[in-house]
């Protein structure tokens, strides 16, 4: 989970065009026959792009990097995998991408000895860009072959790579962290973010300054988000909740959040959270201006609304998701010029028959862009991108 020279669409990839908005793209590789998984990462207007691709050849990995925001795209790459192959990637359940300047690494599921097919962790590095790669090591030290999944991969402040994934390495679905701060060559001793989590939805990292990290995630009991921290060389500790819904919820509802910081001078924590809780249900956001330690009241920006994301640049804020419970809905985007004090109209992103899913939204120079993969007829699926201009107060 964010340069100047132009890149044209290569490698036989077809372009569509969409009704709303006039900017908004569609990518789709002539042969496959869908995307299954899909993962974005900026540095200003450069953009690391990963999506897993069901093929007549089984699944592949793919990297494209865009120079200019999101505006057009470099040549398709493959990334390797272990001879075994990887996992079950599905969207919430993505593969990753993280950079620093022409360093990058992916991470993965392997395929493993659960029942679901997933096991350790994999990754992949490029030191140019994405334009050779080779095998890197299992971030886990745990030794298992059932599934770590549910990953994010996020580089701190202080250029070190973090990853975090799910795994029940004690006996119960936890939240577990690696750092590399060699650009993934080698991996520090695992630790333990929570060791009783929800089972099955995705997290999200985010540097938190001075090489520190922060860590979103769904929490056991209540179902609510919980923010976790860790300091250099400390262990991560819990700072509490975002969003306190109390939603006692005896299952997984594959749903987790975003997480955002303004570059304004204020550092403003914004998040975007989701809860199912029958009376208060929907996609929320809500701010905290000291670390998060506390949250302001959240913000109900749609009822129906599930899988979100959010971004922030200077006092603008951009949040993204979808609007159905199996992800089949437009794609939905509500801007705010300063910080969320007022919310513009919610705006349509994707084909008017609208099957859009678990929405990317990232800051760029120009303002944001997202990602998300939509329904394209005939059992196929693409991925799709707009960008948005910062809106101004």
């Amino acid at each position: 989970m964010r340069n100047n020279r132009v890149w044209p669409l290569l490698l036989g990839l077809t372009v569509a065009a969409l009704t709303a908005p006039s900017n908004a793209r569609a990518h789709s590789p002539a042969a496959a026959k869908g995307v299954v998984s899909l993962d974005v990462y900026a540095q200003g207007d450069v953009v690391d792009l990963l999506v897993v691709e069901r093929s007549g050849h089984g699944l592949v990995v793919r990297h494209r990097r865009s120079v200019d925001g999101g505006a057009t795209w470099g040549a398709t790459s493959d990334v390797p995998v272990p001879a075994a192959g990887v996992g079950t990637p599905a969207r919430g359940s993505d593969a990753q991408v993280a950079a620093r300047a022409d360093r990058i690494v992916v991470l993965y599921e392997t395929k493993g000895t659960s029942k679901w097919g997933g096991g350790p962790p994999g990754t992949a590095l490029s030191a140019d860009g994405g334009k050779t790669w080779k095998l890197g090591p299992n971030p886990a030290d745990d030794g298992s072959a059932e599934g770590h999944d549910f990953m994010d991969l996020a580089v701190g402040d202080d250029g070190a790579f973090h990853a975090v994934w799910l795994d029940s390495r004690d006996g119960a679905q936890g939240l577990r962290a690696a750092r590399s701060r060699d650009g993934g060559a080698t991996w520090e001793p695992n630790q333990s973010v929570d060791e009783r989590t929800c089972e099955c939805c995705w997290n999200t990292l985010l540097p938190a300054g001075s090489g520190g990290m922060l860590a979103l995630y769904r929490d056991k009991d209540p179902r609510d988000m919980a923010l976790a921290r860790a300091e250099p060389g400390q262990p991560w500790k819990r700072v509490g909740v975002v969003g306190s819904f109390g939603w006692a919820f005896d299952g997984c509802p594959h749903v987790g959040g975003g997480l955002a910081r303004s570059d304004d001078g204020g550092g403003t924590l914004h998040a975007v959270v989701w809860t199912g809780r029958e009376d208060q249900a929907g996609v929320y956001w809500t701010p905290s201006r000291d670390g998060g330690q506390t949250w302001g009241p959240p913000k109900r920006l749609d009822a129906k609304g599930r899988h979100c994301d959010i971004a922030a640049r200077g006092p603008a804020v951009a949040v993204a998701w979808d609007g159905a419970k199996d992800g089949a809905s437009p794609i939905r985007v509500a801007l705010s010029a300063d910080g969320g004090g007022v919310w513009e109209a919610t705006k349509r992103l994707g084909s008017p028959a609208g099957a859009g899913s678990h929405p990317r939204v990232l800051a760029t120079k120009a303002g944001f862009l997202v990602v998300w993969t939509e329904a394209a007829g005939e059992g196929g699926t693409v991925w799709r991108s707009s960008t948005l201009p910062q809106p101004v107060r």
